[in-house]
């Protein structure tokens, strides 16, 4: 399993979502009642395959239960990888604060947007 770095394209990948992109929820039903409870304007993903995600980000898999442990990216708008917070426990994830006051080369006012709306 190999970690993204910065400047490295972001790997594409196909995952089922209610609008279209970010990885998240377990099942179709709870992401689309998500989106209508907080009226998300933005996709949200679900039903993503644990190994699958793992394989092509590097992002840490819990043995039991099986899934993903918290993996945070944030992207240029060509793609590429300004940074990546890899999570294996409950401590150590990228949160909106880090990213708004990011120092990242290519991130700030202007990109924002871009770096959101990329899931």
């Amino acid at each position: 399993m190999s970690r993204l770095h910065n400047g490295q394209q972001f790997p594409s990948l196909a995952v089922p979502a209610v609008g279209g992109g970010t990885i998240s929820l377990p099942d179709e039903a709870t992401a689309a009642e998500v989106v209508a409870k907080h009226k998300l304007a933005f996709p949200v993903g679900h039903s993503a395959d644990a190994e699958k995600v793992a394989a092509a980000t590097g992002a840490y898999v819990n043995d039991d239960p099986r899934y993903l442990q918290s993996t945070g990216f944030v992207l240029a708008p060509d793609g590429t990888v300004l940074t990546a917070v890899y999570s294996s426990a409950a401590i150590g994830r990228l949160v909106a604060v880090d990213v708004a006051g990011c120092r990242c080369p290519g991130v700030g006012p202007s990109t924002m947007s871009t770096v959101k709306s990329r899931g």
